[in-house]
């Protein structure tokens, strides 16, 4: 939104080799009186390692926070994995997920010379202007300065996932009068086995990063049909697999972002 509100330039970095940009702490350990192993300074070193890059795994801001510094970006106190600089007339906004840095700018060669800047620090791939992005395919038409994200591509493989391709299409997601309960539950030990090898949680889990992106018209149906994924019913399932029917229709369905008129 803000990239078509400011006509901003958008392009995407792939940071190689992200994870061994992070601090190392020092880990202390003892090994256990009962262990077998022989060469604990060896189990040792492959530790520090593996964790250093399981910690950047869960904290992506923990990849770069000085380096950014030392190049005179400033953190968003709002977000700590957003930096920020600015120059007499340009500046850029660069954000950080795990190995992936999308670059905003109002000024083509100012994020042409941040990029430079940033290959002499990283082993960086320059992807250009941004068509994709975890998972999200962004298109953009610079003439009448829209932007689109769709999720064609995996809403395909949820369906494929769970042999949901050739469901038959439906307009709604769920009915307006529809009331579910948690008495709707399974109530005997026969009914919870059978439920057990349905896969109610990963199906919603699937459904959840897709309205959380591009699709927030489904938000209501998702956020009713969680309600339930401790012990869902096929009554609940039921209901699930009509809300699955609906992407087969708007799989094609965007989310456009057009620039304010004033």
């Amino acid at each position: 939104a803000i990239v078509v509100a400011q006509k901003l330039e958008l392009h995407p970095l792939d940071v190689q080799t992200a994870f061994l940009h992070g601090g190392l702490e020092e880990v202390y350990m003892e090994q256990p009186p009962t262990s077998r192993i022989q060469s604990f300074q060896h189990m040792y070193a492959n530790y520090k390692s593996q964790s250093t890059a399981y910690d950047n795994h869960l904290e992506p801001s923990t990849i770069s926070p000085y380096i950014f510094n030392q190049m005179l970006y400033n953190t968003l106190k709002s977000e700590p994995n957003i930096y920020f600089r600015k120059s007499a007339s340009n500046f850029i906004i660069l954000g950080v997920y795990v190995d992936d840095f999308p670059l905003l700018s109002n000024s083509l060669s100012y994020l042409n010379f941040c990029k430079q800047e940033l290959k002499s620090v990283f082993p960086i791939t320059d992807l250009g202007p941004m068509t994709c992005f975890l998972g999200i395919k962004v298109k953009r038409n610079t003439r009448l300065g829209q932007i689109s994200l769709s999720q064609s591509r995996y809403i395909d493989n949820i369906l494929k996932r769970f042999n949901m391709e050739n469901c038959k299409p439906i307009s709604t997601p769920l009915l307006t009068t529809l009331k579910l309960s948690t008495e709707d539950s399974p109530k005997s030990p026969i009914e919870e086995t059978e439920m057990k090898n349905i896969p109610y949680r990963q199906l919603i889990g699937s459904v959840r990063y897709l309205v959380s992106s591009t699709r927030p018209d489904l938000c209501f149906s998702t956020r009713l049909l969680s309600c339930f994924m401790t012990n869902p019913s096929p009554k609940h399932c039921k209901h699930l697999r009509e809300f699955l029917d609906i992407l087969n229709i708007l799989n094609t369905c965007v989310l456009l972002f057009n620039p304010c008129i004033r």
